[in-house]
């Protein structure tokens, strides 16, 4: 990330003027939450004793979980979500900065059940308040059934129409 972070005047098309060096820094506009993420996971910190030896392959993660196209959903709330908790296997993911419980409970909330085996049955459970499950891939550039390893499950019951 480095090399989009910093980039060298000398490497510039208007090199410095004798022994003269510096370098151009330019933030993403993102870059708040890529450092929120690398210090959640402790990938970045004033203890460099403390970090741990993946870090650099878990920030990797995180920077392509947040710069992840976002899709636009224009589909109003079918309920209201109400308590939210989450398992401590789930607030794990989230403090890792692998999971975004702010983007997959707006999917649940608006319909799309992700790749939950569910969906009919979703779709009548909102009318009638009953259960709901979504699926959601952890990584979602890795293979995900709705079931086992990278599934994210949001369920939702007692359900009231929005």
């Amino acid at each position: 990330m480095g090399d989009e972070l910093i980039t060298p005047l000398s490497a510039g098309n208007a090199p410095p003027i004798g022994h003269v060096d510096g370098a151009h820094l330019a933030l993403p506009a993102d870059f708040e939450q890529i450092v929120s993420a690398a210090v959640a996971m402790q990938a970045l910190t004033l203890n460099p004793g403390k970090v741990p030896k993946e870090a650099e392959e878990r920030l990797r993660s995180a920077l392509h979980q947040i710069r992840r196209p976002q899709r636009t959903v224009s589909q109003p709330t079918l309920f209201a979500l109400g308590q939210v908790v989450c398992t401590q296997g789930v607030e794990s993911l989230i403090k890792d900065g692998l999971v975004r419980p702010g983007v997959l409970l707006a999917r649940h909330a608006r319909g799309d059940w992700g790749v939950t085996s569910d969906a009919e049955q979703n779709d009548a459970a909102v009318k009638h308040g009953d259960r709901i499950l979504s699926a959601y891939p952890i990584d979602p550039d890795s293979p995900c059934k709705g079931f086992g390893e990278n599934t994210i499950w949001t369920i939702g019951h007692d359900l009231v129409a929005a």
